[in-house]
Parts: structure tokens; C-alpha cells; sequence
């Protein structure tokens, strides 16, 4: 954010705008973080995909030969049921195209 604008909003502004700005404040990896601390943010989906992309990049291999293939199968299994899940409760969410957002492909 713009220094003045982080001036402006540094005194707390509305309790919407204060979450807002701790949201993008939080590192990535703080995504399951910022969830709990707010539960009816309107950012939910797009924190709930971030959980589920730091999700993906710690339990499927990290793409040394043969880690990704020796994932488990229930590890996929898991991540793309939650995938799913993600796609049907926000079926209009704008990151839904996003192509990181498909998996990484096929667990059969």
C-alpha cells in the first residue's frame, strides 16, 4: 500500500478496513491464520484457495525426481476433494479461472 494511504488508514479505520488491511498484511503462509481470526471476512474464498495452494506445496512432493510421483495417493485424493469443494461453494469467485486453481492433474 501507498505510504499515504497507509498514513490515512494507520489510525484504524472501520473494522472491515482494519481486517482488510491485517489480511494483506499477513504473509502467505498465515492464510489458515487469517481464517480463523476472521471467520466472516468477505476475503474468505480467496483465503480459503491460499490455504489450499500452502496445503498443495507442503504435502505434494517438491518436484525432485520421483517426490511428486511418490506422493500418496490419498494426499491427492484429499487435495482435490478439497479443491472441489472450493469450486462449488464459490462458483463465481474471480480466481476460479485462475490456472493455478485446477490442480495438478490427474490422481488415477
Amino acid at each position: 500500500m501507498h505510504r499515504r494511504c497507509r498514513a490515512v488508514f494507520a489510525g484504524g479505520g472501520t473494522r472491515l478496513l482494519d481486517q482488510v488491511l491485517a489480511i494483506r498484511a499477513a504473509p502467505f503462509e498465515e492464510a489458515a491464520t487469517m481464517l480463523a481470526r476472521f471467520p466472516h471476512s468477505p476475503r474468505r474464498p480467496s483465503l480459503e484457495l491460499a490455504v489450499l495452494r500452502h496445503r498443495m506445496s507442503t504435502e505434494i512432493g517438491n518436484g525432485w525426481p520421483g517426490q511428486i510421483q511418490s506422493t500418496a495417493r490419498e494426499t491427492w485424493e484429499a487435495l482435490f476433494a478439497a479443491h472441489d469443494d472450493w469450486l462449488t461453494r464459490c462458483p463465481d469467485h474471480p480466481l476460479r479461472t485462475w490456472p493455478g486453481s485446477s490442480g495438478y492433474g490427474s490422481c488415477t
